[in-house]
């Protein structure tokens, strides 16, 4: 039986743990015939007070491990940092989501900004390994909160990987693309001119952007998918002007 297939949670053993960036911290877990694919998250549950719980996307997934990368915000990712070592026990949920790649065979553009880079770390992988193009996009806010930096250069050598990364912060572009915001330009010149796939991920403000500028470029929504985390949500600009149309006494 999958872990999958078991519907509760279950104790994962805890193999390593390893800074990431600032402020971030990636767990690897054993996790025998965990049936997960790219996109899908855990469900922790923290052995706190009021049982607190928190989602946390998959970065990496292999024959018997995954990982989860953790910022260091709110009750359960500061237990996480303080607390948990290798040779621990987590107490998570199985594999679980519908964040997931499609099946179509076209190219991928993964659009990340901070901690949302995560379940687009285990995306590219999979993509990559069925043999499509990825166009990975992501903005950090410097290099010290550059989170899967080597991890990005490894994949640049992969065949049908490229990348493009922005640094909010900062005048040096020798680990970067460009400093400043990502603007629709460079995403016109990132997006193929053929059919795409698209997924995006990160606080509300950068998915919102992104999915307007992919609407505004030619993508149909069908072929976007978005994931928020913790408050973060998206409301494309045609619900917002909306909002807006009948907050000013609109019909």
């Amino acid at each position: 039986m999958t872990l999958t297939q078991t519907g509760g949670l279950r104790q994962y053993r805890v193999i390593a743990r390893r800074d990431e960036a600032q402020d971030v911290v990636t767990f690897t877990l054993s996790a025998r015939a965990s049936g997960a694919s790219a996109g899908h998250h855990l469900i922790v549950a923290a052995p706190l007070g009021q049982d607190p719980r928190r989602e946390y996307s998959l970065s990496a997934i292999r024959a018997d491990e995954v990982e989860i990368t953790v910022k260091r915000e709110g009750v359960v990712s500061r237990w996480l940092h303080s607390t948990v070592q290798p040779g621990d026990s987590l107490t998570a949920s199985a594999p679980r989501g519908s964040f997931l790649l499609g099946d179509q065979d076209v190219p991928v553009v993964l659009l990340s900004c901070g901690i949302g880079i995560t379940p687009m770390m285990a995306m590219a992988q999979e993509a990559l390994d069925r043999g499509r193009e990825v166009r990975f996009v992501h903005v950090a806010r410097d290099r010290a909160h550059h989170a899967f930096r080597e991890e990005i250069g490894r994949l640049g050598s992969a065949d049908g990987f490229s990348s493009h990364v922005t640094y909010k912060h900062g005048a040096d572009t020798t680990e970067c693309d460009h400093v400043g915001e990502f603007t629709v330009d460079q995403l016109r010149d990132v997006l193929p001119d053929s059919a795409v796939e698209v997924k995006i991920c990160g606080p509300s403000r950068f998915m919102e952007a992104m999915y307007d500028a992919v609407v505004e470029l030619g993508v149909p929504t069908e072929n976007i998918a978005w994931e928020a985390f913790g408050p973060s949500t998206l409301t494309p600009r045609a619900v917002r002007q909306a909002a807006l149309h009948q907050e000013d006494g609109g019909t």
